[in-house]
């Protein structure tokens, strides 16, 4: 087995296309698709905003983000990807694609930066940044240009 043969690599995806790019990436550190998990993870609501939403929104429609994400991931990667795992997880992105890493074992994390500078990195804060420190594992990093 190679440095570069995984048994299970975690793919975030936040449903732009450019982060789509990572799966294929992904592809070629596995022997096969069912060794890649994607993962996509939906923002819990704000709670101090609970009222003005819910009247909105619906507690029924909160309630059906996961799955509706579960079901788009299937629709968009299933058939290019068949026996691929997708997966939605709720909180804050970054701790949750690392702890979702962690809980399955996961060798290796594959994903996408945007690659803001300047003020805009520092007011919206890196996804794949905090990843890289939160990670029990290794993760790559896919630029914009890279891809």
């Amino acid at each position: 087995m190679s440095w570069m043969d995984k048994e299970k690599v975690v793919v975030p995806v936040d449903f732009s296309e450019f982060s789509f790019t990572a799966v294929g990436i992904a592809r070629s550190f596995v022997p096969h698709n069912t060794n890649i998990h994607v993962v996509h993870v939906v923002r819990e609501l704000n709670p101090n905003r609970a009222n003005v939403t819910e009247g909105i929104v619906g507690k029924e429609c909160s309630d059906e983000r996961p799955k509706v994400c579960h079901d788009a991931l299937q629709e968009r990667l299933g058939n290019e990807y068949p026996g691929i795992q997708t997966h939605v997880e709720t909180g804050e992105p970054a701790e949750a694609i690392a702890n979702y890493a962690a809980s399955i074992g996961a060798d290796l994390i594959v994903m996408t930066s945007h690659g803001r500078k300047g003020m805009k990195e520092h007011l919206l804060g890196s996804v794949a940044e905090r990843v890289v420190r939160f990670a029990k594992c290794s993760v790559v990093t896919i630029k914009p240009q890279m891809a």
